[in-house]
């Protein structure tokens, strides 16, 4: 189940306020035991960028964000068999669906631009998500591409 974290605290005089917000800023996905950074930068970056965005960001209180991995990356691909979770492909890389003009192959819920994006496995392998056909695809460390963030719920 996905849903949104809407709470913003800020702490004066003693009391504690909340604000509300229409433009959630984190997606939690509590069956795969993920949160999402809900906008992307618009700019491309290379991997060393990203992770170093990733690990300095601080949002709704979490300083834990990293670079997502493949398998957390298909998590939020939707519509495409072959390479959404559990889907035909077993393999890391992957062929995607059909592009279609205007679709985008991710959770629609995540904001940002519709298109690719880093994902890591370990210290020496950098992959790419396409999320306008959902493929996946090595890439290499000074390649750029989008960033979203991702964080385990403990």
């Amino acid at each position: 189940m996905i849903k949104y974290i809407l709470i913003l605290v800020a702490l004066g005089s003693g009391s504690v306020y909340y604000y509300y917000s229409t433009r959630p800023l984190i997606l939690q996905d509590s069956d795969n035991g993920l949160m999402w950074e809900i906008s992307t930068s618009y700019n491309d970056v290379g991997y060393i960028s990203a992770e170093k965005y990733c690990n300095n960001l601080e949002l709704q209180g979490y300083d834990d964000w990293r670079v997502p991995t493949v398998r957390e990356n298909r998590t939020i691909i939707r519509e495409c068999p072959n390479t959404v979770k559990n889907g035909k492909c077993r393999r890391v890389t992957c062929d995607g669906c059909k592009h279609i003009a205007g679709h985008c192959y991710r959770e629609k819920k995540l904001q940002g631009v519709c298109g690719r994006y880093w994902a890591k496995e370990d210290r020496y392998n950098y992959y790419m998500v396409d999320f306008n056909i959902a493929s996946i695809t090595m890439a290499g460390k000074s390649d750029s591409f989008k960033i979203k963030c991702v964080r385990t719920i403990r």
